[in-house]
This record gives structure tokens, sequence and C-alpha cells, in this order.
């Protein structure tokens, strides 16, 4: 009666045992709420057999995605061996860029067994990820102004006002020299260069900005307040949009009012804004890609929206 009843038992929890050794792949967030310049980790939890070769796990996401992007990620850690299996992990180091509610697809990680051709691929479950822009300060959380602090006198103060009468005398002669230099000098023609139009002083100082490349000695911030005031006075002198004086988000609604800049070209001026606000008021640091990219589509904006005159006066010149 008791082996039977043993058998029994062994057989309902063979099923169980048989899925638990079967090899599998997870995938989890360390958050799943995020503000927009945070980083979190994408953590690979994978069980494969041993000796079998593992192929570099496939996140399958649109080519124009943006929210979020991988900055680095760490090699496999065997973290058990189980029988004929290996307990494996493997994190992602991700930084959110843009707002959204995301539904994470699901990471598939291919595998090939000793001495077979076939491959196996084992997939994880979907992730939910929710990135929001950082709440504005409220108006409690303003610090009161300090009060007016007070130098304590130095000897400095106490100078006396005949002492300065030799410099007031030596003042007085240079003056009267210079006057009598500059009246016999026949004053020569000045030449003013006319102002450069705005699509042309725009193309060159982007030219220098690529240049001079502050990004690569790690001077982010300074690269990108430089290529938002570029864009600002371009914005300004061309469509007449105010733009100098203005926030991001009300230059991009100004932008929105003209029939003159397409949706596209808004939609990306309107991505540069955001990463530049977000490099100089919460510190994110992009990818160096982006940087040389952001360069080419203002430059590319300007040569599309340049006046007609501006063009044939360039293929004059070449």
């Amino acid at each position: 009666m008791r082996l039977s009843f043993f058998l029994w038992t062994l057989l309902l929890l063979l099923p169980a045992w048989q899925v638990g050794a079967q090899p599998h792949l997870d995938a989890r967030l360390s958050k799943s709420q995020v503000m927009t310049g945070d980083s979190l980790i994408l953590r690979l939890t994978a069980k494969i057999p041993r000796g079998a070769a593992i192929s570099e796990p496939q996140l399958p996401l649109p080519p124009d995605f943006s929210a979020f992007e991988i900055l680095r990620s760490r090699p496999w850690d065997t973290l058990s061996e189980e029988g004929q299996n290996l307990l494996l992990q493997r994190d992602f180091v991700l930084i959110a860029w843009d707002s959204a509610q995301l539904q994470i697809p699901p990471v598939s990680l291919a595998y090939r067994l000793p001495g077979q051709d076939a491959v196996q691929t084992l997939r994880s479950r979907p992730l939910k990820l929710s990135i929001a822009f950082p709440p504005p300060e409220k108006e409690e959380e303003l610090k009161p102004i300090r009060p007016i602090f007070k130098e304590p006198p130095l000897w400095s103060d106490f100078l006396k006002p005949y002492m300065l009468i030799p410099l007031f005398l030596l003042l007085w002669i240079a003056v009267r020299w210079w006057r009598r230099y500059s009246q016999r000098q026949i004053p020569e023609p000045v030449h003013v260069e006319p102002p450069l139009p705005a699509d042309e002083y725009a193309l060159q100082q982007l030219g220098l900005l690529e240049e001079k490349a502050p990004w690569k000695e790690g001077r982010i911030k300074e690269f990108h307040s430089a290529l938002s005031h570029l864009l600002r006075q371009y914005l300004e002198e061309r469509f007449g949009i105010r733009a100098l004086e203005e926030t991001s988000t009300e230059i991009i609604g100004q932008m929105a009012k003209r029939d003159d800049i397409s949706g596209e070209w808004r939609q990306k001026l309107r991505h540069i804004f955001q990463i530049g606000d977000l490099v100089k008021f919460a510190k994110a640091r992009p990818p160096e890609s982006f940087h040389r990219q952001a360069l080419e589509d203002i430059r590319q904006f300007v040569l599309l929206t340049r006046p007609a005159q501006s063009g044939a006066k360039l293929e004059e010149e070449e």
C-alpha cells in the first residue's frame, strides 16, 4: 500500500520537475517607473544546457525607437549548476530619454547544443515600463532670500584722498597727449562688412562647432548650449519666431502654427531641444553619436529652409 502511494506521488511530481529542469529565459527590470535621464537595469536569467553555444540576446525594438537606450552590458555570470543545466545571469544598463508608457517585447535568446545544427530559441515574458518627465518645483520649496552680508572694514578703506593725486596727474597728462596726437592723424575710412544672412551665419557657426567638438573633451553641456543658441538664433532671424528668450516648449508651440516648417522637422527639432534641456538641467549624457546627428540635422534644416536667393548666390560662387 505504501509502495503504491509512493509511486503515485512520484508520477504526479514528475511533470513539475521536468518543467523546472527545462531551459527557460526570464527578464526583469530594476524599476517599472522612472524619470527621463534616469538609469535602470534589465536583468536576464537563463537556464541553459551545459556546453551549449549561446548567441547575443535580441530585444526587438522599432528602428526609430528613442524612449530609452542601452548604455552598456555586462558578460554572462554563472550563478549555479543544476545537474546538466547552468543558471546564467546578465545585466544591461538602460537610460530613459523620452516620456512614454511602454510594453517592452519579449527578449529572445538562441542557443545550439554540442554536435547539433538545430538552433533553439528561448523567449522571456513582455515587460512594462513607465517613463515620465521630472515634476516642476513647487513654490513652497523655494528658499527665502538671504540677508545682505556686510564685510568688515579693511585698511584700504581708510586711504587718504590726497594719495590719489599722482595717479590723477598721470591720467590727465595721458589724456592731453592722446587728444593732441589723435587730432594730427587723418582718420582712415572704416569698411564695415555687411552682416551675413541667417543661413550663411548658421552654417558657418555649425562648421566651427563641429571642428572644435567640445563633447570629445567632456564639455557636453557647453556643446548643447551653443547648439541650442545657434538653432534659436536661426529660427528667430529666418522665421521671425521669438526663440532667444523663450523656453523650448514655447518655441515648439510657435513652430506648430507655421506652415513652412513640416511636421517631420518640428519633431526632430523638438527632440533636439528636449535632449539639450536634459543635458543642461538634468545632467544627462547622451551617446556620442547623438551629438554629430544633432549637428547634421540642424545643418540639413538650414539648407532646406534657406531663402532661394542664398542658394543661388552659393551656386554662383562655386
